[in-house]
């Protein structure tokens, strides 16, 4: 309304917002829990400050090109080179309650051509407000980039903030490392593991002046790593928020390189991606951005250099600066440029920083580069504009990662100090699959058939491939039954009662993936060795959507025992079988699969002979596979014979070889004379989708010519004939394979 603009004073504007939301909720039947505050400029000021105030009232907040906050900044931290007409710092001082539970979206400037010219002028407003009240207080946001200049973009920058709000990222790990056990943790998350060296948790404070008492955080010592227990997923539109505040000890040396990185779970995958900060001299800090693949080599997306000069805090005042010592020995108060916000999906990646970034040595070996904004604070790029898309999005089918943090030696023949992380926070969306293992680590195992007419395939339950985490329970390794074989058994995480059914099982119940090569086919006994508390039970069978699945149950309760199912095993060669949870508490020790139905095991078996192998072949893996040569990425037609390297991926071919590139091929039957079209099928990735299309006429509508009238002949263990008997009616047809990847 008239009088409540940006030249009137806070209170009012604040007092006119709340009361003009209020009267809405008694004009209109609105959800109570579905209120936010929105505005553009001074209005976002409005928006961010009092959905702060009343989270009561207002469950979250979009700002667009503007932020306020309560009372956690202090009065004059936008004051170190702002002037009164860019920042309004008063307004940082209101009172109100500094821990709340709001969601907020920002936008900040995205602009990919220009990078003398970015960034909004509330870029650093945005940022500290992010930075300094939203993520310490474990608040949920997102910062949303929209190309344009001040107050652009509004319709582009609230329908991704509605879409965020809506599905918002849920915490998954926060750790302060206040407990001083390194491997617990009373926030949510399960702690972290040493990888390697020596780590411990620990209150950085004993014997170092002027630190506060209760900074505590995880100490590393060098050539050490970190990684969490708990493990996630950011295969989603949503991706993935990391927070992180980590220093090193410059007591004797500048001689580190710590890294905050994502990991695969997956002991077979060195994927990896990663933010690497050298510390070179006490002013000289280097940071590096890198995506690493299965098969590929590492791929640098940018380096550059912070400026050496002060952080935008006062590094002397205690309440403002993490670690401080006046006489810049023992923890150096110098190196900030590490506390930092990371946010990652599947269309772009932010990094913020509390540090100026030296412009000049901003470098990227991509032709077209990611942007550092006009605040010096904030990298960000989208990897469509990089041409990474194709590399992250076969990233991001990996299921299952870890954070970890390191702290290596630039130089390993030199003294090097520890290194500290003092908290950690990370979102992602995928709230009902990420769960902790629990010990339960995916083993990166094969195992296969014997030969001989018994045809025995056993295996320890705990040595799977890959857990999807969903519903109320998961499975965890157990030591707690006497009796097991191997290292353990897994059991369901608690026995509450609750029973996943025929049609429940495969959409809510939790699932343990195995990697198994077959031999012999035809119909198994299927014998599961485990220990019931009640009547527990699980679903075991081939099928990811659980069609083929049999349920498991009769185990006598209090000792482990053998029961037996029948499934059919159609061709041998290399299978993916999944187990669900059925009716919880139930703990299995060990599998066994076999085509004679005269065995019967007792007591433990011997597991089949076991080997460590690459996943289910991706593009990535079999790429790698022709190495030394490069053969690129996927849409790529390295042979340079029409035909694509995902093509060639998907039907057998050699992509290096001009002469060797048919998808489909027609030959006719010596017998009937009958023509006979085929083509080859990959048995082992299931992401790419096969159709043989056919048409009278090229121009008309193709048809999919279903699946009944296929012959299927098992080639080996990756691949398949698939047979289509052309009919002799019409006379003229056309056909095609249409591949979906």
């Amino acid at each position: 309304g008239d009088g409540i603009g940006n030249s009137a004073s806070t209170s009012l504007r604040r007092g006119v917002t709340l009361l003009g939301a209020m009267r809405m909720t008694q004009l209109y039947n609105i959800d109570p829990s579905r209120i936010y505050a929105a505005g553009e400029s001074g209005g976002a000021r409005m928006a961010t400050g009092v959905a702060i105030m009343r989270d009561d009232f207002f469950k979250g907040f979009i700002g667009n090109v503007g932020a306020s906050a309560t009372e956690y900044l202090p009065d004059d931290f936008l004051t170190f080179n702002s002037t009164s007409v860019d920042v309004y710092a008063y307004e940082f001082s209101a009172e109100g309650d500094s821990v709340t539970t709001a969601r907020g979206a920002y936008q900040t400037y995205y602009n990919a051509t220009n990078q003398n010219d970015e960034g909004d002028w509330r870029e650093q407003e945005i940022m500290s407000i992010y930075h300094l009240f939203m993520v310490p207080n474990n608040n949920i946001a997102k910062l949303v980039e929209g190309p344009g200049v001040h107050g652009s973009q509004n319709d582009y920058v609230f329908e991704e903030s509605v879409k965020f709000l809506g599905n918002s990222l849920y915490p998954i790990i926060q750790d302060s490392f206040s407990d001083n056990v390194l491997n617990t943790n009373p926030d949510p998350g399960s702690g972290f593991a040493i990888h390697t060296g020596t780590v411990t948790e620990q209150n950085v404070a004993n014997g170092i002046t002027g630190i506060p008492a209760d900074s505590a955080a995880a100490s590393l010592n060098p050539s050490s790593e970190i990684r969490s227990h708990d493990v996630f997923n950011w295969n989603d539109d949503y991706g993935l928020s990391l927070s992180a505040e980590f220093r090193s000890s410059f007591a004797t040396a500048f001689n580190h390189r710590m890294e905050l990185s994502i990991v695969s779970a997956d002991p077979r995958e060195t994927a990896e991606i990663k933010l690497v900060i050298q510390q070179i001299s006490r002013t000289l800090k280097k940071a590096s951005f890198i995506v690493m693949e299965t098969g590929l080599p590492p791929l640098t997306v940018c380096t550059f250099d912070f400026d050496g000069t002060d952080e935008p805090m006062d590094r002397l005042s205690p309440n403002r600066a993490y670690y401080k010592d006046g006489s810049q020995t023992g923890l150096s108060h110098r190196f900030r440029g590490s506390d930092f916000a990371w946010s990652m999906d599947d269309d772009k990646f932010q990094f913020c920083f509390r540090q100026n970034i030296s412009r000049s040595t901003f470098l990227s070996p991509l032709t077209i580069k990611p942007i550092l904004l006009n605040d010096k604070w904030t990298v960000q790029g989208r990897w469509s504009d990089l041409g990474l898309s194709p590399r992250i999005n076969r990233l991001k089918k990996i299921k299952d990662w870890r954070i970890a943090f390191r702290n290596q030696p630039i130089n390993s023949s030199l003294a090097a100090n520890n290194s500290y992380l003092k908290q950690l926070n990370l979102s992602v969306a995928q709230l009902g699959k990420v769960a902790p293992q629990d010990g339960s680590q995916s083993m990166g195992l094969l195992f296969t058939q014997a030969t001989d007419s018994a045809g025995r395939l056993a295996f320890e339950a705990e040595s799977f491939n890959g857990q999807e985490v969903q519903g109320l329970h998961h499975w965890v390794h157990s030591t707690a039954r006497p009796g097991f074989s191997g290292t353990g058994a897994v059991s369901t995480k608690s026995d509450s009662g609750t029973v996943y059914s025929t049609s429940r099982f495969a959409a809510w119940a939790s699932r343990l993936e195995y990697d198994l090569k077959f031999t012999k086919s035809g119909t198994h006994n299927l014998w599961l060795r485990a220990n019931a508390i009640s009547n527990d039970s699980c679903w075991i069978g081939f099928n990811e959507s659980g069609s083929d699945a049999v349920e498991v149950s009769g185990f006598t309760p209090g000792s482990f025992g053998w029961v037996s199912r029948t499934i059919p095993i159609p061709t041998s060669g290399r299978k993916k079988l999944y187990m669900w949870i059925g009716k919880d508490g139930l703990a299995v020790d060990q599998i066994l699969l076999t085509p004679d139905t005269a065995y019967t095991p007792a007591g433990q078996e011997t597991p089949s002979i076991s080997s460590i192998v690459s996943p289910l072949p991706t593009y990535t893996h079999w790429a790698a596979s022709f190495s030394p040569i490069n053969i690129g990425l996927a849409n790529l037609d390295f042979d340079m014979d029409g035909v694509k390297n995902i093509i060639e991926y998907a039907v057998g071919s050699n992509p290096t070889s001009a002469g060797n590139s048919k998808t489909l091929s027609m030959v006719q039957n010596p017998v009937n004379g009958q023509l006979v079209l085929s083509f080859k099928r990959r048995l082992d990735d299931p992401s790419i989708g096969y159709t043989l299309l056919t048409s009278s006429l090229m121009s008309d509508t193709w048809t999919a010519i279903p699946n009944s009238s296929l012959s299927v002949t098992p080639i080996d263990g990756d691949f398949e004939l698939i047979e289509y008997p052309v009919p002799t009616s019409p006379e003229k047809a056309f056909f095609r394979l249409k591949l979906d990847y």
